[in-house]
């Protein structure tokens, strides 16, 4: 395991090397700040640096996070002073609930235009639909890249974890606003879907023709099959995925990387975040 994880960062190196600079991506579920995680000893407290190291350490230049609640939000921009957040509480379409949040490097991307839309029949008001336990939203971005011309569409979401229908007619509605907001144009999409790849809303994604699963695309994968952990280090099999990175087919996929790392005996998150380096 520590041989792996010294391992990663130059195998990173290695992937990304040659001749264009990639633009490399994350989506990352970091938990919400629980008082019950905080009695098992996973309180945000704790978490917390070692969330901003792993940030540090691996750099992506985009992160979409899911449940993301403003203090959380605000530590974290506090903690890594180049990235800036776009994104809403999906409960008031304010501060209140968890967030969706697009965080960028502002030292390589300049924020052109940014919004949120509910994942429900009526998506531009905070509420719910179909059969929806919860309010959900997606954040979107429109990212420029500061040494060129170059524009990304950026799209971050987390499904309802109950709906069977309320997931199936995100992933419809996802779809149509990625059509209507990118016009074409590059986009990525990154999200806890709380769906495996066999699943239907998923095969909605894969099957639309613009649209790559990052890690079926990959050049290089690493890390395992897994996004999943519920915090139980070495106790439970890593094998269901729930947390994607599709982009555009305009994106050639250098490497898609599940980073299983931890601190200690120790995840940083439920959730293991999933890395994806992109040639434009």
């Amino acid at each position: 395991m520590k041989s792996l994880a010294l391992l990663i960062p130059f195998l990173m190196l290695m992937v990304t090397a040659p001749n264009k600079e990639p633009l490399r991506v994350m989506s990352y579920n970091i938990r919400y700040d629980s008082k019950d995680d905080a009695a098992k000893g996973h309180g945000w407290q704790v978490r917390k640096p070692e969330i901003v190291k792993l940030l540090k350490l691996y750099q992506p230049d985009i992160i979409g996070m899911q449940e993301v609640l403003k203090n959380q939000l605000d530590d974290l921009t506090k903690g890594m002073p180049t990235y800036q957040s776009v994104g809403v509480g999906r409960d008031d379409g304010k501060e209140k609930g968890e967030y969706a949040p697009i965080l960028y490097n502002t030292t390589k991307f300049d924020l052109e235009k940014n919004g949120t839309f509910w994942l429900s029949k009526n998506p531009e008001k905070p509420g719910k639909s179909w059969d929806a336990a919860l309010p959900r939203i997606c954040t979107w971005a429109v990212l420029k890249e500061k040494n060129s011309s170059k524009q990304v569409y950026f799209f971050n979401t987390h499904f309802d974890h109950v709906g069977v229908e309320a997931r199936k007619e995100s992933a419809k509605l996802i779809l149509q606003k990625i059509r209507e907001i990118s016009g074409g144009n590059d986009f990525i999409l990154t999200g806890d879907l709380n769906l495996t790849p066999d699943t239907e809303p998923i095969k909605i994604f894969v099957a639309a023709p613009e649209v790559n699963d990052s890690k079926e695309a990959a050049e290089i994968v690493l890390g395992p099959v897994g996004t999943f952990s519920g915090f139980e280090l070495g106790k439970l099999p890593l094998d269901r995925r729930i947390d994607y990175v599709f982009t555009s087919e305009t994106f050639e996929v250098k490497s898609n990387i599940v980073l299983n790392t931890t601190y200690g005996n120790n995840y940083p998150s439920d959730h293991l975040p999933v890395l994806v380096d992109l040639a434009w």
